[in-house]
């Protein structure tokens, strides 16, 4: 039988149990109160948080807005005070703070009204100028947009198939085919080159930079050069390590940035590690990729469920072609948004669909890639979100899905329609309009339309090379790459091999030295080398890019195939047979097992078909030139050239099969093609 002690205990007990399930019971919420600088309770406000639709009006100052099913503890909240800026908290963004336990001390909020001149001071330790920094700083982009493949162009020699590259050029001569269109797309509000004021890039960055201050100018209640000489005089009178830092970051002074940010992180002082953000985006336009990354994990150490620091570190991963670790960032990044009712920020998830596309587009799932450019579309048009440069990066970035896919006509209209809605908003010479117009001189190139490509690429580098910093320097490398391509394919060898050096160069000083993109430039080179006929030097490139390229699990295979064809297509030139045919038919079951139909596998087969001819193997040219010609017609745009070529060697393999009937009808077949080609070509 318990005792009098026992019975007590079990009272007690009961009693805590009882009282802990009545604190479960009731909402769990975020308090805190809102007041002004001199520390008087602000009253009669409401106060929300984006994206919550949680809401609360105070009539003391204090507010408890119930826990929701998205609102977390530990999660990233942005604050709002009906009529009133907020100067703290302010963790990467006015009003954003880290939402706490209900039982932590309540959250302050300090404000001023719009228009106070205090917001902008100089000389306050309050002033809101360093935070604007601090979010301008925790934007972060990928580093290159996609396009600059590896495009095998091979020799149009009569012993061999094809001339086209990756994403499908017109097999044909230097001369122009009967589609040619003298006058290049330049949207309206564009000048010529000839034209062009003595502006460079880094004048239009500047302008784009402008657009943020113009925003934040209108929500403190000021003009935007009230903003601008606000933040030149903060900029010059700051002492403190950090906010020197943040003073070099906003004037592009990286490596200043870097030095004094690092200089104000303490190794314990849990309240500097925002610091780490900012100190990766300097790191990050260094090209410093592994220091950007080491930065970012120490803040998400902290802060794991932060989804712009999930992105911003997949966009990092990126610019190092971690391409699964990237996507593994911007998945954990899109469960948190996604979970939040109606999606949460809307451009933030917009933005995340697009880098996930992105990744999709490296590692060769042009399909993913094109689902999640629409979505990312759709979403932002349903939020209304204006048409800047994310809606024109997803509309350049579509474009160079249906480039790879050969869908040119819609390709071309979304890359016309991304440079004309940069253009407006950042001027005719911004690096992101030199993206744009380099992805329509792609849409350009894949059509033939070889003066009009040559022209664009042309102006884009104009731009890209007044530009500074590694993203100008590789957006370069990128443009030179591509015009070494066009080059290649009109037999100018020396300006191709000159670019080509070039950019090779570029992207050996700013890239690891087993990036993607640096196997592009020795595939690019190879495909030059092997053009010439000096195919010792082409073989030995291509493997170069191949090792690259094999190393890569999260890779696009169609890089490797590319690699491997060039080979192939060397070692069928050198007669080595058995090398060509081990390079082609690996390069075949690589392409076979992608999701998409690819314009690159009528070269690979058409090729393999050649090596079994010139073995005399005629039964098993057969069937891959018939397969060739199936593939090529079904294409979305067949090349007429590519359809003849083929009809001639298949011809050629039916009559030493003895199949003479067969044979008449494949070459009545391609001398029809070039008859229509040629009275075409003289209409011009």
């Amino acid at each position: 039988m318990p005792t009098s002690g026992q019975w007590l205990l079990r009272a007690l007990l009961a009693a805590a149990i009882s009282h802990l399930g009545a604190q479960a019971q009731q909402p769990r919420s975020i308090s805190g109160f809102v007041q002004e600088v001199e520390g008087l309770r602000v009253k009669h406000v409401e106060v929300r948080i984006d994206g919550d639709g949680a809401n609360v009006t105070t009539d003391s100052g204090e507010f408890a807005i119930p826990f929701s099913g998205n609102l977390k503890v530990g999660y990233p909240a942005v604050f709002h005070v009906t009529d009133w800026v907020i100067l703290q908290p302010c963790e990467l963004k006015c009003g954003r703070t880290y939402l706490r336990a209900p039982e932590a001390e309540p959250i302050e909020i300090l404000v001023l009204r719009r228009g106070d001149r205090r917001l902008i001071s100089a000389r306050r330790e309050l002033s809101i100028l360093g935070c604007l920094i601090e979010e301008e700083a925790a934007k972060f982009r990928p580093r290159t947009r996609p396009g600059g493949g590896p495009l095998s162009s091979l020799s149009d020699r009569e012993d061999t198939v094809l001339a086209e590259r990756i994403t499908r050029k017109p097999f044909q001569s230097v001369t122009a085919p009967a589609n040619v269109i003298d006058i290049v797309y330049y949207p309206p509000t564009s000048q010529t080159s000839s034209e062009a004021p003595s502006k460079g890039a880094d004048d239009y960055a500047l302008e784009a930079r402008e657009q943020f201050l113009a925003n934040q100018a209108a929500a403190l209640g000021f003009s935007v050069e009230e903003l601008k000489s606000a933040l030149a005089s903060w900029s010059r009178s700051v002492q403190n390590p950090y906010q020197k830092g943040l003073a070099a970051l906003y004037n592009k002074q990286y490596e200043e940035a870097v030095r004094y940010i690092s200089e104000s992180i303490g190794s314990s002082d849990k309240e500097t590690v925002e610091r780490y953000v900012p100190l990766s985006r300097a790191q990050f336009e260094l090209g410093n990729y592994a220091a950007a990354e080491s930065a970012l994990r120490k803040v998400l150490a902290v802060h794991k469920d932060d989804p712009e620091l999930l992105n911003n570190l997949g966009i990092v991963l990126d610019a190092q072609a971690e391409y699964d670790k990237a996507e593994e960032q911007f998945d954990k990044a899109l469960t948190i948004v996604e979970s939040t009712p109606g999606g949460g920020d809307p451009g933030l998830h917009a933005a995340l669909l697009d880098n996930k596309g992105l990744m999709k587009y490296r590692k060769g799932n042009y399909k993913e890639a094109e689902l999640l450019y629409d979505k990312a579309l759709a979403i932002g048009k349903e939020a209304g979100l204006p048409a800047d440069r994310g809606v024109a990066a997803r509309r350049s970035n579509l474009a160079e899905v249906y480039i790879e896919q050969g869908k040119y006509s819609e390709a071309e209209s979304l890359a016309k329609s991304a440079w004309d809605i940069d253009e407006r908003a950042l001027g005719p010479y911004d690096i992101d309009v030199a993206t744009d117009v380099n992805v329509l001189a792609m849409v350009y190139q894949q059509q033939g339309r070889y003066k009009d490509a040559e022209s664009l690429y042309t102006r884009a580098l104009d731009i890209q090379q007044k530009g500074a910093g590694a993203e100008a320097r590789l957006a370069v490398a990128k443009t030179q790459t591509n015009l070494a391509e066009l080059y290649t394919l009109e037999h100018r060898y020396e300006k191709a091999k000159a670019l080509n050096t070039s950019a090779l160069s570029t992207k050996r000083e700013l890239l690891p030295p087993d990036h993607p993109s640096i196997a592009i430039s020795l595939s690019n080179s190879a495909e030059l080398y092997l053009s010439q006929g000096s195919y010792i030097e082409a073989v030995k490139l291509a493997k170069q890019a191949l090792t690259i390229d094999d190393s890569k699990p999260d890779g696009n295979p169609r890089y490797v195939a590319t690699d491997l064809l060039i080979l192939g297509t060397a070692r069928l030139r050198q007669r080595e047979y058995d090398l060509a045919k081990k390079d082609l038919e690996r390069a075949k079951g690589i392409i076979e097992k992608m999701p998409d139909k690819d314009p690159q596998f009528t070269k690979i087969i058409a090729t393999l078909a050649q090596v079994y001819y010139a073995r005399g193997e005629y039964p098993k040219a057969e069937p891959l030139f018939e397969q060739a010609l199936i593939t090529e017609k079904s294409m979305p745009t067949p090349n007429a050239e590519t359809v003849a070529t083929i009809d001639a060697h298949l011809a050629r393999t039916l009559r030493k099969l003895g199949r003479t009937k067969e044979a008449e009808h494949y070459e009545q077949e391609a001398a029809q093609i070039r008859a229509k080609a040629k009275a075409g070509s003289k209409h011009q």
